[in-house]
């Protein structure tokens, strides 16, 4: 422990990047309206004294509707700065938009939010490591001090830069000029109920009751996305990736399902074919077999898909088989979070969110309203009262933050037919 305690209680052990903070100060100057990109950053979370105190100057120049230049900053600085940086602020500064032109300043961004969310934890540690030194006879004031170091950890980790609304307004003009669109889901009048199809940040809730067909529904949409490269992570808390993706390849193939448990599956004419879909296979759907998933453990998955993967949305299959219930709060309570969260996630990463949940046999949400609280769209997946192929399906819109209300067929005219031959969604000749 005391091996520990010397470790971080030296500033030469706290993690920082010098070079990351000096690209992103350079980028700026370089071009100043990456400063409503960089929201998410503090000048707290610089670990150099005069970057930090450079970004502050640079965020009050920029809310002033100013030119972030040298010459604009150097007047906010305080003289021990000039001190502190080699050749004196204005070239120091000079220097550091040449540096950015070829680095990657986004990723230099990120690296110095999060080296300032670790020099956060270590010193957690240093607090915690002094309060168990202290002895038992100081075990109730120790207990107030770890619980006060950690609240402040918490507390100094979140975002607690405001926008402005110039800011806002710029973000507003870069995602016009960005033109960035929707991913079609495949199924026309699908697309045109959501205003185009899946919106990035946007959060879509499809729920039906029991073997109604939400991940026959889920599997089509996947496919379709898959056929268009659009990269996307499929979240199996129910059946396994290979059950699903079994009816993605008899779709390809034009085939039934029951073919992989069937003589026919044995034979070597199927399997060259199988061999053939994997040759073929690009690698757009990832899956993530997740039986018995937890809360935790969807938040994990997420965070790796986006950033490590790259994915432009996720599908989870479903939503009230994530886990992990906190003893302290019912049911209702664990859904409602996870279902916020996920739009949150969405909205924050500029990803669709695509999820699947059960109704109960009174026509709500099993587990709360959660989903329809906090998702931009939620649909009720149906079948017509009276159908002698049982095939037919439409979708009820059950809510809708930013289109008109639109569903998508009805009882007398299912705008969906199940095609057996892959077990997947298509529209009706009506509805194409």
């Amino acid at each position: 422990m005391k091996l520990m305690a010397e470790m971080i209680g030296s500033d030469e052990s706290y993690p920082s990047d010098l070079e990351a903070e000096i690209n992103v100060i350079g980028a700026i100057l370089a071009k100043n309206d990456l400063m409503a990109e960089l929201h998410f950053l503090k000048a707290d979370d610089f670990y150099s004294a005069a970057y930090s105190a450079i970004f502050e100057a640079m965020q009050a120049i920029y809310s002033n509707g100013e030119a972030i230049t040298p010459f604009s900053i150097k007047p906010r600085l305080d003289a021990k700065i000039e001190e502190m940086t080699a050749g004196g602020i204005i070239k120091h500064l000079t220097s550091a938009v040449a540096g950015a032109i070829t680095n990657d300043w986004k990723a230099s961004a990120k690296r110095v939010a999060l080296l300032s969310k670790k020099r956060q934890i270590a010193l957690t540690c240093k607090d915690v490591i002094q309060v168990l030194s202290q002895g038992e006879s100081a075990i109730d004031e120790s207990l107030s001090a770890l619980k006060s170091a950690i609240e402040r950890a918490e507390f100094e980790s979140e975002q607690t830069v405001f926008e402005t609304d110039r800011q806002v307004v710029q973000q507003i003009y870069d995602d016009l000029r960005n033109d960035e669109k929707p991913f079609s889901t495949g199924l026309a009048r699908l697309d045109g109920a959501m205003g185009g199809g899946l919106f990035p940040g946007k959060s879509y809730g499809f729920a039906a009751k029991k073997k109604m067909g939400k991940t026959m529904l889920a599997s089509t949409i996947s496919g379709n996305l898959a056929q268009q490269k659009i990269k996307h992570l499929f979240i199996c808390c129910e059946m396994s990736p290979a059950e699903i993706h079994q009816r993605v390849i008899s779709r390809r193939l034009e085939c039934y399902p029951s073919a992989f448990r069937s003589d026919y599956g044995k034979s070597q004419d199927f399997q060259k074919k199988i061999a053939a879909c994997y040759r073929e296979s690009q690698g757009y759907t990832l899956y993530r077999n997740a039986p018995g998933i937890t809360f935790e453990q969807l938040r994990q998955y997420c965070r790796i898909a986006v950033e490590k993967e790259k994915v432009r949305g996720i599908i989870l299959d479903y939503w009230q088989l994530v886990g992990g219930k906190e003893n302290r709060k019912s049911s209702s309570e664990h859904y409602d979070e996870v279902a916020q969260w996920l739009a949150d996630f969405g909205r924050k990463n500029r990803v669709w969110m695509f999820v699947l949940a059960q109704i109960n046999q009174e026509g709500n949400t099993r587990g709360g309203e959660g989903i329809r609280l906090a998702f931009d769209q939620v649909y009720h997946l149906k079948a017509p009262e009276d159908d002698p192929s049982r095939s037919g399906r439409y979708l009820e819109m059950m809510d809708t933050r930013y289109t008109s209300w639109a569903n998508i067929g009805s009882d007398n005219a299912p705008a969906y037919h199940l095609n057996e031959k892959g077990l997947y969604f298509e529209e009706t000749p009506a509805f194409q």
